[in-house]
């Protein structure tokens, strides 16, 4: 009995003596790069191409389309397929420019952010991104789980999580 119980001390021991263990996120989890602008917010490049955002789709095909029609026919029929090659985009909470450039779409484009269940996460829209040039959008991120869309192309829904 008494080896028993010291082989189980031992044993209980040893588990908690153990390094902790990383938490695990998801392989479609990135960090995307950002960049300290001069009034202290942290900037965020957000890149769209045709019919998608190279951040949350980097594999995607290199669509051509000619409008918006054409590329919201192009993700109705793929988006659901091409869904488990997205990445979900990690940053932590705090004042954010988000900098959105319409890299090579032919028609102005538009961004939405938005809390993907909570009405109450702060939300950052723009317009009329014309091609070949960008936005910017301050917001103050809260943690929580958010999503992405470019309204005018109806790209995919892409997710973006804030952490504390």
């Amino acid at each position: 009995m008494t080896t028993v119980l010291a082989s189980g001390l031992l044993a209980l021991a040893g588990l908690l003596a153990a390094p902790p263990v990383a938490p695990k996120f998801p392989s479609s989890d990135v960090v995307p790069p950002v960049t300290k602008a001069a009034d202290g917010s942290t900037l965020l490049e957000l890149h769209q191409l045709v019919c998608v955002f190279q951040e949350g789709e980097p594999d995607a095909l290199p669509y051509t389309a000619k409008t918006p029609a054409e590329c919201e026919r192009v993700n109705r029929a793929s988006a659901d397929k091409r869904k488990k090659s997205f990445k979900r985009l990690r940053i932590r909470a705090g004042k954010y420019i988000l900098r959105v450039v319409n890299t090579n779409v032919p028609w102005p484009t538009a961004f939405d952010l938005r809390g993907e269940r909570d009405v109450a996460l702060p939300t950052a829209v723009a317009s009329e991104i014309q091609p070949g040039t960008g936005k910017e959008i301050k917001v103050t991120l809260e943690p929580g789980q958010y999503v992405y869309t470019d309204p005018v192309s109806k790209t995919a829904t892409y997710e973006l999580l804030v952490e504390r």
